[in-house]
């Protein structure tokens, strides 16, 4: 053998060093540090990209929900379902083998779709009675329900820093819908608004059938996403034609951009609920909600200036400010714990971690 070959030493687990000479060989210390180090990465992240992206598409339909006001909400809800169906179908018969999913998950995936579509019915409701901001604020309260309802069924753990920060977006969330003026004179709101009750009745049905929808879903990460909106598109299609002929009529878009826009709401709906869908199997829910409202607060303030020249007052403001500063803890938080452990930063900032 030749004293120049190289040879093989492994070191650790799962590394290796390849050299000639024992002097580059590391203690299995320092290539533990260096596990660690790698095994940090971008990933854990991607749930807070697929809330904002989940946000963003659904508002933009909530938009165009609220510019086609001559037609019926449960049809614009039954053409949101038609259209998450057929894109979810060749998705489905792709990447799974049984389309209809785990048996043992049958129930729990039809008592989700039900759930789902109907809270889909009251939040279409609710944005079409009440202005784009103020119903996306309402339904910000869903992480306060999702975290007590998390922690019940599916034992998520939720820390003090989690608890405050859910606290701060109530609070944010109260202060954006004026609720001293509501609750002092609240005849000033209906004299310029007939439906904003009926509205916030709607809002308040869904945040609470939404948070049993939300946790559920924690419950099928096994299921591929397809599946689930497969099972959502088609329950939910019927129920809208029900309540449609119960309560509304059926009417056809008018010329021109109305039928593109009446197209786009199927469009949007299905890219938004597959980023819902896939943010939920990525993070735990009740960090996901948390995250889902602060982004539909911002985003919906963002549009109502860009498509319906509202500007936010100073509780607006003031509520959003609240809602991005809990948004921001829980991130910098999420970021601390994926840091290696003995880290400066954990040792400097501990108390954010509990």
């Amino acid at each position: 053998m030749f004293p120049w070959k190289t040879k093989t030493y492994p070191v650790g687990k799962h590394i290796s060093v390849i050299n000639g000479s024992t002097d580059h060989i590391l203690g299995s210390q320092h290539f533990e540090e260096k596990l660690q180090r790698r095994k940090f990465s971008l990933r854990p992240f991607l749930g807070f990209l697929y809330v904002f992206l989940c946000s963003t598409f659904i508002l933009l339909a909530s938009v165009i929900i609220k510019k086609l006001s001559y037609i019926s909400t449960g049809q614009l809800s039954l053409i949101r379902n038609i259209g998450v169906t057929a894109a979810c179908l060749p998705i489905a018969i792709y990447s799974v083998r049984n389309i209809l999913g785990p048996r043992k998950q049958w129930a729990m995936l039809n008592i989700r779709s039900f759930l789902g579509s109907t809270a889909l019915y009251l939040n279409l409701m609710a944005y079409r009675y009440l202005p784009l901001a103020v119903a996306s604020i309402v339904m910000s309260s869903v992480p306060a329900l999702v975290m007590v309802t998390a922690r019940l069924y599916l034992k998520e753990p939720c820390g003090l820093i989690p608890s405050l920060a859910v606290v701060v977006t109530v609070c944010g969330v109260l202060l954006s819908i004026r609720l001293p003026e509501v609750l002092k004179d609240p005849s000033s709101i209906t004299s310029s608004d007939p439906n904003y009750f009926f509205g916030l009745g709607c809002a308040v049905s869904c945040i609470l059938i939404l948070s049993i929808t939300l946790v559920s879903l924690r419950k099928m990460q096994d299921v591929h996403f397809s599946v689930i909106l497969l099972y959502f598109g088609v329950l939910g299609s019927l129920e809208n034609v029900i309540l449609t002929y119960i309560f509304e009529d059926f009417v056809l878009p008018r010329c021109g951009w109305d039928a593109i826009l009446v197209m786009l709401v199927g469009v949007f709906g299905f890219t938004g609920h597959c980023f819902l869908t896939l943010s939920l199997q990525a993070e735990e829910a009740g960090l996901v909600s948390v995250m889902k409202s602060s982004t539909d607060i911002v985003i919906s303030l963002i549009l109502q200036v860009i498509f319906f020249s509202v500007v936010p007052d100073f509780y607006n403001l003031g509520g959003a400010a609240l809602v991005i500063f809990s948004v921001s803890v829980i991130g910098f938080r999420k970021w601390l714990l994926q840091l290696p452990n003995g880290h400066r930063l954990k040792k400097k900032l501990k108390l954010l971690m509990l």
